[in-house]
């Protein structure tokens, strides 16, 4: 049986890999193109991004695309993330082992339910301010 923390680093890997591969390289809404374009000039007046600004999601967005080099990356990486924290704080939550039979099966729930994967993949804060608020 694979321990906790193996099974979590697995995971971790899964929601990268997964959120990376289906990258989104387009802007799919007026929202989403001000906070692409907060990571070039972050300028709330301009509204890139809008209020309230989230300066702390921007901040990640902007280190990760100092990374990258590539805006599509850079977002999927906090969806991966996000995706993650989501999860493990879901589970942590209700006192749900990962390693569990019945914690595999709402790991798997969760990493393929087609809101969360989409939101994961979006220029927004959505997923992570869900991954916030569980935490």
């Amino acid at each position: 049986m694979m321990s906790e923390r193996v099974a979590w680093m697995v995971l971790l890997t899964l929601c990268l890999a997964s959120r990376l591969w289906s990258a989104i390289y387009y802007i799919e809404d007026p929202d989403s193109l001000r906070f692409a374009l907060a990571i070039s000039d972050y300028d709330v007046a301009k509204m890139q991004p809008r209020f309230p600004a989230y300066p702390v999601f921007c901040a990640f967005a902007k280190i990760n695309y100092w990374i990258s080099g590539r805006y599509a990356v850079a977002f999927s990486i906090l969806g991966g993330l996000a995706t993650f924290a989501t999860i493990y704080f879901a589970l942590a939550l209700a006192h749900i082992r990962i390693v569990e039979p019945f914690g595999i099966a709402l790991v798997f729930l969760m990493f393929f339910n087609p809101l969360i994967w989409l939101m994961g993949n979006r220029y927004m804060p959505d997923l992570m301010g869900v991954a916030l608020a569980l935490g």
